[in-house]
């Protein structure tokens, strides 16, 4: 256990896509939403494993050598992230079928052994808007999106249409 890991206190593992313009973003989201930012504090960006590469989530298997260390060293809150606009890992695919395969990821991902009692959120960034998902049961749900210009996902939004 390292000086930021408390007893009882949740880590993380986040699989993102390598472009940069989405990171922050989707970072800050993890940490909020897996219960990272209320139990760490400023010390939240440490209280997590990351793997990037380009087409994200989709690109890495779902047992990666980063994922099975950091579930070894106590990881519970699992992240899976994509983006549209011109991805450089699935460039001739579209929004909706990035999304789709993200759902469909998350969905395997929580039914698999290896992540029982996990909580599962994805994140579908565009240059619009981020939505956050996540695994209810055994189907993934939109929990919420916000405004790209939002970094700091200050404004959680819950209506209206976040990508069109």
């Amino acid at each position: 256990m390292s000086t930021y890991d408390g007893p009882g206190q949740p880590l993380g593992f986040l699989q993102l896509c390598a472009d940069r313009r989405f990171h922050r973003q989707v970072m800050t989201a993890f940490e909020r939403h897996g219960g990272l930012a209320e139990a760490h504090g400023p010390a939240a960006p440490m209280s997590y494993w990351i793997e990037a590469t380009p087409g994200g989530a989709l690109a890495l298997g779902d047992m990666t050598v980063s994922c099975r260390h950091a579930l070894s060293k106590g990881a519970r809150v699992m992240g899976l992230a994509v983006h549209g606009d011109d991805c450089g890992g699935y460039g001739r695919w579209s929004t909706t079928d990035l999304e789709a395969a993200l759902l469909g990821t998350m969905e395997r991902r929580a039914s698999m052994p290896a992540y029982a009692g996990a909580t599962h959120l994805g994140f579908m960034a565009t240059e619009q808007a981020l939505r956050v998902y996540r695994v209810n049961g055994r189907k993934a749900e939109l929990e919420c999106w916000y405004a790209i210009g939002d970094a700091a996902c200050a404004e959680r939004r819950t209506s209206g249409e976040p990508l069109d």
